[in-house]
């Protein structure tokens, strides 16, 4: 049957955007692979394969079609997996021990390294279910001590930001004391746009800072638009990455409503002045998390626990670390600048950040954003 011409125009698309993502996963992870042939073609049952005898991969149209480009990704490594067995390993076991080592090798997510991926896979793979009950109790009991806050007062808004910081902290201690080591997963956030703002990056270096996840900035393709927008990653196990993006959510849907209370009351207009007054509330935010944090550790300093539970929180942070390396081998830290401000706005910003209080019930605009990749 043929195909109308402009899906078939979408398939060329997507194609050319596989042979680049098979091109960039090589050079990522620092391995070399034949070139291969890769085709898009209808198959409900199957999300890919890949034949060894003509150096093919396919991936599913139906597949593309219904779920974000970021599984998709992990499909297509899952076929390069046997690719680089076949050319390298020399394995007969389709999914044996060289496949589960060349999985590992191109940093391909435990969902996607089993023997048999199917759809009825990614339809459990999401967040919640990969959240225990004790750990969803957690999150409820801190985004409740952070509902506290919601009066005006700001001695009550620190006190119960303190409360909320210090039972996380308490139940990760807990959780590292009892040598859990939680599977590590990725979580995307999209905005579908062409460039990340500088306050975004400041939210997330927020979230790295005290909320146990890393992040890393980096682009996505979208099948349905046809190129490609920056994307935020949170990396973490399930239960850090839940709270982190929920952060990210509260303060970035927060944003646009206090721009608009302070235009009303001091005459600021444009684009610069809004972003500036933007960077502000989240440095403003930073600063109160920040002060919270240093309050524990002072009140904490003489406890000999004290020492122990910061050298866990290392030893884990080594392991994040380490999964970020397997993963992203060639990944590359860098610092953002400071851009020039328009001082009244963001200093009026760190005003209102540092009595910004997070509370229940902010998630909207993210319903489409938890993009959960188990590993």
């Amino acid at each position: 049957m043929t195909k109308p011409p402009f899906q078939q125009q979408l398939i060329t698309i997507w194609t050319k955007q596989l042979y680049l993502e098979h091109e960039r996963i090589c050079f990522g992870q620092n391995i070399e692979l034949s070139p291969v042939t890769i085709l898009i073609r209808s198959s409900k049952s199957q999300l890919g394969g890949w034949d060894a005898n003509v150096q093919c991969i396919f991936i599913s149209l139906e597949f593309i079609q219904n779920h974000c480009w970021s599984k998709v990704i992990e499909v297509l490594k899952h076929e390069m997996a046997h690719q680089l067995v076949s050319e390298y390993l020399f394995e007969s076991d389709a999914h044996g021990q060289g496949f589960k080592r060349a999985c590992k090798i191109l940093g391909v997510a435990s969902w996607a390294s089993k023997a048999s991926v199917h759809d009825d896979d990614l339809q459990t793979d999401t967040l919640a279910s990969m959240v225990s009950e004790e750990e969803e109790r957690m999150l409820r009991k801190a985004k409740k001590l952070l509902a506290l806050a919601q009066s005006g007062n700001q001695f009550e808004a620190s006190e119960a930001m303190n409360k909320a910081q210090h039972l996380y902290e308490r139940y990760h201690l807990s959780s590292l004391k009892q040598m859990e080591k939680p599977p590590y997963g990725v979580s995307i956030i999209k905005h579908h746009k062409s460039r990340t703002e500088l306050y975004q990056t400041m939210i997330g270096s927020i979230l790295v800072k005290y909320f146990y996840v890393k992040v890393i900035h980096s682009q996505l393709f979208d099948a349905k638009a046809c190129k490609e927008h920056k994307v935020i990653e949170i990396i973490g196990n399930q239960r850090h990455i839940e709270l982190a993006e929920y952060v990210y959510w509260f303060i970035y849907n927060h944003l646009p409503r206090f721009w608009q209370d302070y235009k009303k009351t001091s005459g600021k207009t444009g684009m610069r002045s809004r972003n500036q007054y933007y960077q502000g509330v989240v440095t403003g935010f930073g600063e109160q998390l920040a002060k919270s944090q240093d309050r524990r550790q002072r009140n904490n300093a003489t406890d000999p626990e004290f020492t122990k539970s910061l050298q866990l929180i290392e030893t884990e942070d080594k392991r994040l670390c380490e999964f970020m390396r397997s993963r992203y081998p060639r990944l590359r830290t860098e610092g953002y600048r400071a851009q020039s401000r328009d001082k009244i706005s963001y200093e009026a910003g760190i005003k209102k950040g540092l009595s910004l209080t997070i509370h229940a019930g902010i998630k909207e605009q993210k319903n489409a954003q938890k993009r959960l990749l188990g590993d």
